[in-house]
């Protein structure tokens, strides 16, 4: 009796989840009528995420084994090493460099999230009192960030470094980098 050998092949790089999970919270923003505030928090993170993942795949594909020494340092650590190995030249008043930044800085205020006392003071007429929606909180100096348009420029700049990396990157180094994928084989068996 002859049986079947099947083999599957997949290089995974975590970026495609992440990016897909930030996507997918800033659609879902975008059709929450109560604005989705969780969903922004979620997308800005994951945000962040890809872009770490996305260097660590670059590091693994351009450095393979000696990319471990390197899993420690921080984001900005890592953009500026894989941007050299593949002579990118990061120009800091440039714009995609600087949401670079502020979204490091913004993951960071997420994950590092600080007490803050918020005092909000309004000087209403009768009227604008009778309108004024008292359901609204005081906003923290992170909830003033955690916006569509933040999330949306940063998941912006996440997807421009990756097509910016990728193109510079060899040929042959950007398979599982650029799209998730994978490929199989299958071939008879003889069991005599």
């Amino acid at each position: 009796m002859k049986s079947i050998r099947l083999s599957q092949t997949r290089p995974y790089f975590g970026h495609h989840d992440l990016l897909r999970i930030a996507n997918y919270r800033l659609h879902e923003t975008k059709n929450d009528p109560r604005g989705g505030y969780d969903d922004l928090h979620q997308a800005l993170l994951y945000s962040a995420l890809a872009l770490e993942a996305f260097l660590n795949g670059c590091g693994y594909r351009l450095f393979r084994e000696k990319w471990k020494k390197h899993e420690r340092k921080s984001t900005l650590e890592k953009l500026k090493l894989v941007a050299d190995e593949l002579k990118i030249v990061l120009k800091k008043n440039r714009h995609s460099w600087s949401s670079v930044r502020e979204l490091i800085e913004l993951r960071n205020m997420i994950v590092h999230v600080q007490p803050e006392d918020v005092t909000v003071t309004h000087h209403l007429t009768k009227e604008e009192y009778q309108e004024f929606d008292r359901s609204a909180w005081p906003k923290s100096t992170l909830d003033k960030m955690i916006t569509i348009e933040t999330a949306e420029r940063f998941l912006r700049c996440v997807h421009i470094i990756k097509r910016c990396f990728i193109r510079k990157m060899p040929y042959d180094l950007r398979d599982g980098l650029d799209h998730d994928s994978w490929s199989g084989s299958t071939s008879t068996i003889s069991d005599e």
